[in-house]
């Protein structure tokens, strides 16, 4: 419907009288597709079909016709073109079809199961056709007015003209429930004959009858009842009224061993199968006989004793019997109406699926006789009567025979697989060799198997995107760790599989740890020192990554960072001065376990060259200085141990290069310590880091300032902390270290 209002819009007659109000109201958005092949509910269709008609001022009736030619060209515009015009040479075999190729639509390429319409032709005298058109869904045939006058113009080149000659309606009840069911007849006169006698066109309304040579008493083809059952073996035939007539071999399986033997007496036929023994009266020629078929009172059955009673696997014996009502036996499931003669011949071009209601297998004890009783109830047979299991399908269609008061239901067991054929005990033997459902059997298996191998390939597929997956996700977290152990350009040239060299870098380095850590390891559980280092670390670890510099190592209470590599910067010491400072304010969040005072921590910086590359495989490390002194004298500027007088709890230890090196890119405030012996290198200018000029300790920690509490640059609170610490000798301090190291029985892993 939107495609139609699509098409509808893009007239200009139509367009200039289009609002966007007016396109919101039919539920159409500009530049949005519907979705195809999707069902929408009939009342959401009804309410899009009266906005249309206000959109485009027609009735709801036009709208119906004129939606019926747009799905008529649609259709033929995505690829179903070539079937419409191969489905008949004129228009009455294209309108008697419709139902099959309904059911083709409906149950094999989209498998919606709807209710669709039905569809019924009748010659009359003058050349004319009367198409009787049956719905679940009244209200709709203007429709069918628009789909075959575009058929007829597009495929039959035909201007013909529908005129609705009746509708009625009535009320049918269904095992699902009562219904409403609409029939309307529609008179179609060919407008346009003239015109193509005058082109020499040749389609027409009707097929062209080819003459039939006259024939004599003698050409009469007599088939009797015992071959004609063989030939159609799922046939049956019932009356007006219902009733079983005759029905072909195969509705009956017999078991193994069961002889069958044939033998013709006169003019009777006798058929004995085992101990079971039918006899069929021949009448020849009846008028009232199609072929040699009879009406019931023509048929006698003869049936042994009860203990020689005929096995059969689809129906019981008892019920094939001539008289039975066929509502005993089968059930329709499609299409929807009830079983009686009326019903049928209105629906005669449907496919007709009927299921067997019973099986022996499955029957419980049946009340005896009953068969022949003209008065059958239905409701006397109900679902409660059987034990519902694996029963029979049959698909075909219905025939009127001559005699108008016979129909004869032509088909074949409804299975599509081997599994199907297997359930209900048959053989493909059981299939006549003329029967499709022979290669729709063996096809669909070969499809079947296919299947089940393309479904293992999937699974594998599935299941090897799933290990890819897992192996991508496993790989990440080792990529990760490797990028946590040097540095991230490092790394990734490293997955890539290329060879690092050796790279000399002039960069800042720093030392730093606790100096209270050998006091408080003999007070505190291991457990506890572990999670100590590990609250503390994850401070200074948040610090390196803002601002991008390289943590070496943590040994113990010692932790290393380099700035400046791999990628060179010329303020690497001024970035290292930063990281000191934020590093001192966020250890004062950290308690001691054992005084529950600010931990301080004791920093020393240097700056010069370095040769930094990769070292091992196994845990590869990316510093190495076996001939230079920069790391060596940033570590003896941390620790009174190795530079006498050099490090203090709760300052930042600067050698005279960071102090100038920090001073050319960035603005500090700095307190000389005045000239230190160092070994290996004399005498030294040295210098402690009191703040930042340039960044207040907010800035550098990336913390929202309390204005209640702190100070505004927050340099306030780092040097009170400092100046509160009471530092011993370094003579003394060295040996109480000693001391406690020795009578220490704790353990930490860092």
């Amino acid at each position: 419907m939107k495609g139609l209002l699509r098409v509808k819009n893009s007239s200009p007659i139509i367009s200039s009288h289009l609002a966007p109000s007016e396109c919101d109201r039919s539920g159409f958005e500009n530049g949005k597709e519907n979705i195809v092949n999707h069902y929408y509910s009939d009342q959401d269709t009804y309410i899009l079909v009266d906005s249309v008609s206000v959109v485009i001022k027609v009735t709801r009736d036009q709208v119906w016709e004129l939606y019926g030619a747009f799905l008529i060209t649609y259709s033929m515009e995505i690829g179903w073109d070539e079937l419409v015009r191969a489905l008949s040479p004129n228009l009455k075999g294209f309108l008697d079809n419709l139902d099959a190729l309904h059911y083709f639509i409906d149950h094999v390429v989209f498998k919606a199961n709807l209710r669709g319409p039905s569809f019924r032709c009748e010659e009359n005298a003058d050349g004319t056709l009367m198409l009787h058109y049956f719905t679940g869904r009244p209200g709709l045939y203007p429709i069918v007015k628009g789909v075959v006058k575009e058929v007829a113009k597009c495929v039959f080149d035909m201007d013909i003209s529908l005129t609705v000659q009746g509708r009625t309606q009535r009320s049918v009840h269904m095992s699902s429930g009562e219904r409403v069911e609409e029939h309307v007849m529609f008179l179609i006169k060919d407008v346009g004959e003239q015109r193509r006698a005058s082109d020499g066109s040749s389609a027409s309304l009707l097929p062209t009858v080819s003459p039939v040579a006259s024939e004599g008493a003698d050409d009469f083809l007599r088939l009797s009842e015992l071959d004609f059952a063989k030939a159609l073996p799922y046939h049956f035939v019932m009356d007006d009224n219902c009733k079983l007539v005759q029905c072909g071999r195969e509705l009956h399986t017999y078991h193994a061993g069961l002889l069958k033997e044939f033998s013709s007496y006169g003019d009777f036929c006798v058929w004995k199968v085992g101990f079971s023994v039918t006899l069929a009266v021949g009448i020849e020629s009846h008028p009232d006989c199609f072929h040699g078929m009879c009406p019931s009172h023509h048929l006698k059955h003869i049936t042994a004793s009860k203990n020689e009673a005929l096995s059969s696997n689809h129906i019981p014996a008892e019920l094939l019997q001539p008289g039975t009502p066929v509502l005993r036996i089968f059930e329709v499931t499609r299409p929807q109406i009830p079983l009686d003669f009326d019903n049928v011949c209105n629906f005669i071009n449907a496919v007709f699926v009927m299921q067997v209601k019973t099986s022996p297998l499955k029957k419980k004890q049946l009340g005896g006789g009953g068969s022949d009783d003209d008065d059958y109830d239905e409701s006397k047979t109900s679902n409660s009567d059987y034990q519902q299991g694996c029963h029979l399908k049959l698909k075909g269609q219905m025939m009127v025979l001559g005699t108008k008061k016979h129909l004869i239901y032509l088909c074949s067991p409804y299975v599509t697989s081997i599994n199907e054929l297997m359930q209900f005990g048959m053989r493909l033997t059981a299939m006549p060799l003329h029967d499709a459902t022979r290669d729709l059997i063996l096809l669909n298996q070969q499809r079947l198997t296919d299947v089940e191998v393309n479904l293992q390939l999937e699974a594998n597929n599935e299941q090897l995107e799933s290990m890819t997956k897992d192996l991508e996700a496993e790989k990440e977290k080792t990529d990760a760790i490797l990028k946590d152990m040097l540095p991230v350009q490092i790394a990734e040239r490293l997955l890539r599989g290329e060879h690092i060299e050796p790279t000399e870098y002039e960069t800042s380095i720093m030392f730093c740890d606790v100096p209270a850590f050998q006091q408080i390891i003999p007070m505190c559980p291991p457990k506890n020192i572990v999670q100590l280092l590990n609250v503390l670390f994850g401070k200074l670890d948040r610090l390196v990554v803002l601002r991008h510099i390289y943590k070496v190592e943590t040994v113990g209470d010692s932790y290393m960072t380099v700035s400046g590599i791999p990628d060179h910067s010329e303020d690497h010491a001024e970035v290292m001065c930063h990281v000191a400072l934020g590093m001192m304010f966020e250890a004062r969040s950290v308690y001691e376990p054992v005084n529950k005072k600010p931990l301080m921590l004791r920093v020393g910086i240097h700056s010069g060259t370095i040769v930094a590359g990769v070292v091992g495989s196994k845990m590869p490390s990316s510093l190495s200085d076996p001939c230079l002194d920069t790391p060596s004298l940033a570590s003896r500027s941390a620790s009174p141990r190795r530079w006498r007088r050099a490090g203090i709890a709760g300052k930042i230890h600067c050698s005279d290069v960071t102090y100038k090196k920090a001073s050319e890119t960035g603005r500090f405030e700095f307190q000389g310590r005045g000239r230190l012996n160092i070994k290996g290198q004399g005498e030294m200018d040295t210098y402690f880091l009191i703040r930042s000029l340039k960044k207040s300790i907010w800035e550098i920690v990336e913390r929202e300032r309390d204005v209640n509490l702190n100070s505004i640059e927050g340099y306030e609170e780092l040097e009170s902390s400092a100046d509160a610490v009471q530092t011993e000798p370094p003579e003394q301090a060295a040996t109480a270290q000693n001391r406690i190291i020795k009578n220490s029985a704790a353990c930490v892993v860092c």
